[in-house]
């Protein structure tokens, strides 16, 4: 018990810049939860913090696959979904990809996309393992 209560020698110091200004930032970039909350106002939280090129070849195999192929070929995939190879697979960025490239696909409804041969839209279906919702994921899906 004595151990317990033994206070440590050295002192903690803290830098007087902060652990993030060094690399041009204010706090940390990375949420605490590995979620996606699109009507968060926190841009780390709501997907707007998105680099395309970090996912640049499945941008490309999904506008080529889905997008890009035109409509009435009968071999056009319709459907696809989105995992990671990751043994953790959270918090890898699979959310705020698909929720940016949604946004990209329904902006123009795909005709700058596909040089005006396909018109389409993109929805995301979250897949639930719980019987409750949460008003974030609530909030997602009214989107």
């Amino acid at each position: 018990m004595k151990n317990l209560l033994k206070k440590p020698s050295a002192n903690f110091s803290v830098d007087p810049k902060g652990r993030f200004q060094k690399f041009g930032l204010i706090e940390n970039p990375f949420p605490s939860e590995p979620a996606v909350n699109k009507s968060s106002t926190d841009k780390r939280m709501n997907g707007d913090i998105f680099e395309m090129e970090i996912r640049r070849k499945e941008n490309e195999h999904i506008k080529k696959a889905f997008l890009i192929e035109p409509q009435n070929n009968p071999n056009h995939l319709r459907l696809g979904y989105i995992t990671d190879s990751s043994y953790i697979g959270r918090g890898n960025g699979k959310t705020t990809f698909i929720v940016n490239l949604r946004n990209e696909i329904n902006r123009d409804f795909c005709l700058d996309i596909s040089g005006g041969k396909n018109k389409c839209f993109s929805l995301i279906i979250f897949m639930f393992f719980s019987l409750e919702m949460n008003k974030e994921t609530a909030d997602m899906l009214d989107q």
